[in-house]
């Protein structure tokens, strides 16, 4: 099955659905200028949950709601944090003791990848935030795979973090990263690019996805940006050259990558939403903004489970299978819509950026009268519900929504170093 690189939780055997409630009285929405330092302390206390510093420490990706219980920290979730802390803007007077904070989770990336057990460069797909490291330093690894993705995500954070602080161990952490891709995922079948990574059982996956290539495009050409070696150029033209193979220029979008084979189109599973606004981000090219149109064409709903607080935006997928097509349900997805603010806000048009304001004002709706709210965090999902997914979705607060909402509210573009739009 060809999977996006993000490891939901609720892919984990969850066998109840605990429908979170809403709370009552909803708080009015509050301006950007407030909400977003506000995003960066939910961020402070989930990196703060098991140790303070100078303790190396990640954050448990999830809080309040069904999924509290699942303690374990997701690489792609660290990874945003990561890129958020790392580019708080200069104006910003916590802007340093952000930075503290990436290099703390950089060190860690760094601590992790020298104690792997294999050695060879890799990272996993997830930890376990307390206790991250034995006496003895070696890391305390929840998920063993190493998907495409997640490697790509948290070399593009590494390499941030060497732009903003200048510490080439940082570039060479990444480096590592990237020669591990090179050497693990590249594939010469049909339109070439990278497959999807190894499994928890080290076996190797076959399938490639549209949104892994993004990833990787994104974290070589970092690379090539921070090191001026035509090698990594090379390599994200590669992962272009099959993000191209996958555009769907009748429809005006992507489609989610292969089969097994490395070759044959998947059209069989969901349509998601990513792929869109990731490639727009990655490219900025006007060739690939229809994409942004379409998700708002086929994915936008508005969930108005409850009244007085409706929550607008975009979801996870069009599922295409024809046994979920109940799955098409209003459950927003937050993170998601992030991703479409920003890349509508990167767009730049009058009518993009209006719909771009729109959505932001949707997710501090949500920060601020949404289930499990907190006031500070953004939940994974507006209520409990499939999204267009194969999986059911939580509305616990989520580490990597919150991230993603942090760059969409400063025009932060995580797959350009330095750039903001």
């Amino acid at each position: 099955m060809n999977r996006t690189s993000r490891w939901w939780a609720t892919s984990v055997a969850l066998a109840v659905i605990a429908a979170s409630a809403w709370l009552p009285q909803p708080a009015a929405v509050a301006s950007t200028a407030d909400s977003v330092p506000r995003a960066y302390q939910h961020l402070d206390g989930a990196m703060d949950e098991w140790a303070l510093a100078p303790t190396l420490r990640l954050p448990s990706s999830y809080h309040a709601g069904y999924l509290d219980f699942w303690d374990n920290s997701v690489l792609y979730d660290d990874a945003l944090v990561m890129i958020a802390y790392a580019n708080r803007p200069a104006t910003d007077p916590q802007r340093s003791a952000s930075i503290t904070r990436a290099k703390n989770m950089g060190d860690a990336f760094l601590k992790m990848q020298a104690n792997d057990p294999k050695g060879d460069g890799r990272l996993r797909n997830a930890y376990g935030p307390q206790n991250l490291f034995s006496t003895s330093g070696v890391p305390n690894i929840q998920t063993s795979g190493s998907a495409l993705g997640n490697m790509a995500w948290s070399g593009l954070a590494l390499t941030h973090l060497y732009n903003v602080t200048s510490d080439v161990r940082y570039l060479n952490g990444a480096i590592k990263l990237g020669d591990w891709i090179i050497n693990n995922t590249t594939d010469t079948r049909g339109a070439g690019g990278f497959t999807g990574g190894l499994n928890s059982d080290g076996t190797k996956i076959m399938w490639k996805s549209s949104e892994h290539n993004i990833d990787a495009a994104g974290f070589f050409g970092a690379l090539y940006q921070a090191t001026n070696n035509s090698k990594w150029l090379t390599q994200s033209n590669r992962a272009k050259t099959f993000l191209a193979s996958m555009w769907n220029s009748t429809a005006g979008r992507f489609e989610i990558g292969t089969t097994n084979d490395g070759i044959t189109t998947n059209t069989n599973e969901y349509i998601p939403e990513d792929v869109q606004s990731w490639a727009y981000l990655l490219t900025l090219s006007a060739t690939y903004a229809p994409a942004l149109q379409w998700n708002i064409a086929n994915l936008e709903v508005t969930d108005s489970s409850v009244p007085a607080t409706p929550i607008t935006g975009v979801r996870f997928a069009l599922q295409t299978n024809p046994a979920n097509l109940s799955h098409n349900d209003k459950t927003v997805w937050l993170e998601g819509t992030a991703h479409m603010a920003l890349a509508l806000k990167c767009q730049g048009s009058t009518a993009n950026q209006a719909k771009s304001a729109t959505y932001i004002q949707n997710l501090q709706r949500a920060q601020d009268a949404g289930p499990n709210r907190d006031g500070k965090g953004i939940q994974a999902n507006s209520r409990v519900g499939y999204s267009g997914g194969d999986d059911t979705g939580y509305t616990s607060l989520h580490t990597g929504a919150t991230a993603w909402y942090v760059m969409a509210a400063q025009g932060i573009n995580p797959f350009k170093l330095g750039s903001v739009c």
